[in-house]
């Protein structure tokens, strides 16, 4: 089955190490950490795997057997197919597509979480990857994937 150029994705992450307060803004201070306006940052640092493998290597999708993702936050990994130096990678079947990547990531604020927008190398298509941060004091980098939402649009 061929995939369809435009996806999206959002992971669902909870992370441990900050405080994220409703309703500001977070200024990019790096690939994988922004500041807020108050001065609070977000660094996912800690999540990051320096060895040219994903620290999420296989992000399963709720009801759906047939994909998975990959994604490391901070530094580019390399799996097959298109995915090579990429933030974010779904895997579908024999197909690697890539749905991230660190240099066009911007922070949005979205209500009481912040969220991570990845886009891909436009040669590559228009694939994009949504990462919702939420903070969990009980729990060191966990990452939930969603199905497609509407069809075409992929959500983790």
């Amino acid at each position: 089955m061929q995939m369809p150029l435009e996806t999206t994705v959002l992971l669902m992450v909870v992370l441990v190490m900050v405080d994220i307060t409703e309703g500001v803004s977070c200024k990019k201070t790096g690939p994988c950490s922004c500041e807020t306006v108050h001065g609070s940052k977000i660094d996912l640092s800690s999540l990051q795997n320096t060895d040219g493998t994903p620290r999420f290597p296989k992000i399963e999708v709720l009801g759906d057997n047939s994909q998975h993702y990959a994604w490391n936050p901070c530094v580019p990994f390399t799996l097959q197919g298109e995915c090579s130096n990429v933030a974010a990678c779904q895997v579908q079947g024999t197909g690697y597509y890539d749905i991230g990547e660190q240099e066009r990531v911007e922070f949005l604020d979205d209500g009481p979480n912040i969220k991570m927008h990845y886009l891909t190398d436009p040669s590559r298509g228009t694939r994009q990857l949504w990462v919702e941060l939420v903070c969990d004091s009980g729990t060191e980098g966990n990452a939930v994937g969603l199905p497609e939402n509407p069809p075409g649009n992929y959500v983790s």
